[in-house]
């Protein structure tokens, strides 16, 4: 949540880009109207589901590590591509990555 968070708060996802994913979906243009096309708030459930990916062959007392890489699947599509935007690149999340505890 802290990355789609601050990744919102710089304006990294526009009413443009929500216009974008309507028109890729096939939303006819009739129905795209400027309340559809608003960023949505972020909200405690914004997450649908996260997954982190472990290595069964890795193993520390007999715990499996993990991969290094996982998946998280989000409500909005905003949401998700704040959150990608935010994480692309960035060194300030380099140590989270690195063994840290990191919150998407």
């Amino acid at each position: 949540m802290k990355a789609t968070k601050e990744g919102l708060a710089k304006h990294l996802v526009s009413s443009s880009d929500i216009e974008k994913q309507l028109l890729a979906q096939g939303v006819p243009a009739i129905v795209r109207t400027p309340d559809k096309m608003e960023v949505p708030i972020l909200t405690a459930g914004a997450v649908k589901s996260c997954k982190i990916m472990y290595d069964s062959a890795r193993l520390r007392g007999g715990i499996p590590q993990s991969k290094g890489y996982g998946f998280v699947e989000f409500h909005h599509h905003a949401h998700a591509l704040a959150c990608l935007r935010e994480l692309d690149n960035n060194i300030e999340y380099h140590a989270d990555a690195a063994g840290g505890k990191t919150q998407v």
